[in-house]
């Protein structure tokens, strides 16, 4: 880059610094309000979902109370022709404290798609009562990662902007307050802004801060960069100098172009690979820096990547410790996997207690969010499909830590609302509020199920899934896992591959034995009343037989009868499942639009849904015939592009 060059985009830079104060919305990451007639509006079409008539339910007309009160309260106040709900709020919580009022009459929204709605006869049962909403934490939201491909791919980034508005409106609805967006670089800037601009400035009305995702050159699964020039996997090609006018200029661009709040920025060039260390400290500074300028919160991601280490700075994920003190960090936890579980062997790692000790010591300094997830692509829940329960305990004693240390701030990583994985969200939207700590049932409560039944199936999936590490075995390999690694795997297990070695055959016994005594104590879920989460448990359930037939038939010779009787065992089960899979699509596919089970063009790594797998079975399939072949290659039915994921 000659010197004319770097003159012209410094002077860009500042034009676009001086335009974008006039655009930032906030001077710092405060929270927005909801506009009351937006949230009218949002009464109306609920109403009219619940088909009631548009006078029976409304907000008091009287001057809405937000000076100096310290509860957030809704009184169901009832005359013989009208319902209204009277709010006395915080500014910022009004519109949470009105949609809790919304829950007490019965309205439930546990999916962005779904409504269940009470009769006029149980609403009117609330009249006289007043409720409390009683946030645990200030900033609570969700992060849709659209690296992965899912409704939000559609919603947000190619102009399905129905699924985006329903998105908002779930959270709005659920008592959050923040959104935060993965932007891909295979999205042109002039397509972000258009698709982008109305449901962030939608976000807003309804009171919900928004952010976006950024990397500064990540190569993994088309992240969004900051630098987009020079750099491979961190080596070589842009000097520091260009990196930081780089940096610069993509954030201008960006804050001109997306009514965003604040912004999130990984630091490697995958999860497995950093950039150089110094150099990064660098990007960090200036990011923070031009960030504050704009009034806008920078956070930077703390990966659980645990292979990146200097001597001088030790761990690469934690460099943010040495950033201005303006910007913030998202500890990162990963899968179903709790803070302070005891053993967390994923990412090369035992345990998250070094990412608790950043959290603590971080939250002294500068903002803090947490940043758990409540479905993992590829592999090992949301598209085998599992259906883990255990998701909802360990976010329970997440809020319970955050709430105890005082850690203000907490967004979800999730990959979609399909395959019932709504209820993970669902549920950790109701844990915001202080009525439903300790409670990780909360949102099967307000479905009506009988949680005496549910209990033995928590119970058993914590048992045999998480404590006793049959997850490992559910869940499968890809070729990422099966080739060499980057130092470690995404979670630890023991490849087919290395089973089917007649040295390993302890192993192999050991995992049969294990697996035959879960079948042996696998609980009824007959009594499961929602028809969707039964079947999914149904499916669960059979891949856990699935996995010991598998290991039955790889006990036996290749070519023999008996591996063959075992596989065939294997592939009936299978069958069976996919009858479960093909009632989940027909009955339960809400995004039609969005082909979440179909193959299809879309800005991700990925020509498919995150539920295409799920729906085909393939992960049970590729495993059958791994074993029935003796073929353990890496590309052996291999569905991925893998330079698309790794570039």
């Amino acid at each position: 880059m000659n010197s004319i060059k770097k003159w012209m985009m410094g002077l860009q830079a500042a034009i676009l610094i001086a335009l974008c104060f006039s655009f930032s919305a906030y001077a710092q990451i405060v929270l927005p309000y909801a506009d009351v007639e937006v949230v009218r509006e949002d009464l109306r079409q609920i109403l009219q979902k619940a088909r009631l008539r548009q006078d029976q339910v409304e907000i008091d007309q009287s001057p809405l109370v937000f000076s100096n009160v310290r509860e957030n309260r809704v009184t169901i106040q009832c005359t013989p022709r009208q319902v209204r709900l009277v709010i006395s709020a915080q500014r910022q919580e009004w519109g949470p404290t009105f949609y809790l009022g919304l829950q007490k009459l019965g309205f439930l929204f546990p999916h962005p798609r779904v409504q269940i709605s009470p009769t006029i006869e149980k609403i009117r049962a609330q009249c006289g009562k007043t409720f409390e909403w009683k946030p645990r934490l200030k900033y609570r939201g969700f992060h849709l990662h659209t690296q992965h491909p899912n409704e939000w791919v559609h919603g947000f980034l190619m102009g399905k902007s129905e699924i985006a508005h329903d998105m908002i409106r779930w959270l709005a609805r659920n008592g959050q307050n923040a959104l935060n967006l993965v932007l891909l670089r295979t999205v042109p800037l002039s397509e972000i802004q258009k698709n982008i601009r109305a449901p962030f400035e939608f976000a807003h009305s309804l009171g919900i801060l928004t952010g976006v995702s950024v990397s500064f050159n990540m190569q993994q699964q088309k992240s969004y960069r900051l630098i987009d020039h020079g750099y491979v996997w961190g080596w070589g090609g842009i000097d520091d100098l260009d990196a930081k006018m780089w940096i610069r200029a993509s954030i201008l661009d960006l804050a001109q172009s997306i009514p965003f709040d604040f912004m999130t920025i990984e630091l490697g060039s995958s999860e497995f690979t950093s950039n150089p260390f110094e150099s990064t400290l660098k990007w960090i500074d200036t990011a923070s820096n031009i960030l504050e300028e704009l009034r806008k919160q920078v956070f930077f991601k703390i990966h659980v990547s645990s292979n990146q280490v200097s001597s001088k700075y030790g761990n690469y994920n934690f460099l943010p410790q040495y950033a201005p003190l303006s910007a913030g960090v998202w500890p990162h936890t990963v899968m179903f996997y709790g803070l302070e579980d005891n053993w967390t062997p994923v990412y090369g790692r035992k345990n998250f207690q070094d990412i608790e000790a950043f959290a603590q010591r971080e939250k002294l300094r500068r903002p803090v969010w947490y940043f758990p997830e409540t479905s993992y692509y590829i592999a090992m829940d949301i598209d085998i499909p599992l259906f883990l329960t255990d998701y909802l305990v360990a976010r329970s004693k997440d809020f319970d830590f955050l709430e105890k240390n005082k850690i203000p701030g907490q967004m979800n990583f999730t990959t979609g609302h399909e395959l019932g994985y709504w209820l993970m969200d669902w549920t950790v939207a109701l844990l915001a509020n202080a009525e439903n700590r300790g409670k990780p049932q909360i949102g099967l409560e307000l479905l009506g199920e009988n949680l005496d039944v549910w209990k033995s199936i928590v119970e058993f999936q914590y048992n045999y899934f998480k404590k006793q590490g049959l997850i490992s075995v559910l869940s499968s390999t890809t070729p990422l896992d099966e080739m060499p690694k980057f130092g470690h795997s995404v979670h630890e297990r023991v490849l087919l591959k290395t089973l089917a070695d007649p040295s390993q055959r302890p192993i192999l016994m050991g995992q049969i034995q294990l697996l035959e005594e879960a079948v042996r104590a696998l609980p009824p879920v007959e009594q499961v009343r929602n028809p969707e989460l039964r079947l999914l448990l149904q499916s669960t359930w059979a891949r856990v037989r699935h996995a010991l037939a598998l290991r039955v038939a790889l006990s036996e010779p290749v070519g023999s009868r008996g591996r063959t009787a075992g596989i065939q065992d294997a592939e009936s089960i299978r069958k069976q499942a996919l009858l479960f899979m093909e009632q989940m699509r027909k009955e339960w596919s809400r995004y039609p639009e969005a082909m979440i089970f179909l193959e299809h063009n879309n800005p991700t790594s990925y020509g498919f849904g995150y539920g295409f797998t799920a729906a085909r079975l393939h992960y049970w399939e590729r495993e059958e015939k791994m074993i029935l072949t003796d073929n353990y290659s890496p590309f052996f039915m291999n569905i991925y592009d893998l330079l698309e994921i790794l570039f």
